[in-house]
């Protein structure tokens, strides 16, 4: 689970009051913040999913999570995505049209600074949220620390980047 499924869990669980929010993600270590951030129900694959929802949050940017919502949404139920689209092109299923499903896109609905308002005004009563930022760097470091990422060489969920 990256940052935006994180914070998503966290916005819906401690923001919005709600009470149940499953996560499926094959990463264990990345399970375990899940819990952190509010999920109840942890699934590290589709297989375990037994029950369906009425709406889903595509988070990962992959057709393996976008087609799994596909599949665990409810018949005229939504899925929003959530995601950048960055590391495939989303692609509908036969799920999706039978069970005419709706799709709902958001890049910058709520407002980054609102957001960003409400995320660091959170920090002081969950101190443990400041773990998303797994790695720190000097901007000097800015484009090694690019190699290392399309590499594969580090893998936070996210990088804080110092400007002092």
């Amino acid at each position: 689970m990256g940052v935006i499924g994180l914070l998503a869990c966290y916005f819906l669980k401690y923001y919005v009051g709600v009470e149940h929010v499953d996560v499926v993600e094959p990463n264990k270590n990345r399970r375990e913040f899940a819990k952190k951030f509010g999920a109840k129900n942890l699934f590290d694959s589709e297989k375990q999913i037994i029950e369906t929802y009425n709406y889903g949050l595509e988070c990962s940017a992959t057709n393996r999570g976008f087609h799994t919502l596909q599949k665990a949404i409810n018949s005229n139920r939504a899925i929003c995505i959530l995601s950048d689209g960055n590391i495939e092109d989303l692609t509908l299923t036969a799920e999706f049209y039978r069970k005419e499903l709706k799709i709902i896109g958001s890049s910058d609905g709520y407002g980054y600074q609102k957001h960003a308002d409400w995320f660091f005004s959170q920090i002081e009563q969950t101190p443990w949220i400041e773990e998303i930022f797994q790695y720190e760097i000097h901007y000097t470091a800015l484009e090694k620390c690019f190699e290392e990422l399309s590499q594969g060489i580090i893998t936070p969920l996210k990088v804080f980047v110092s400007y002092e």
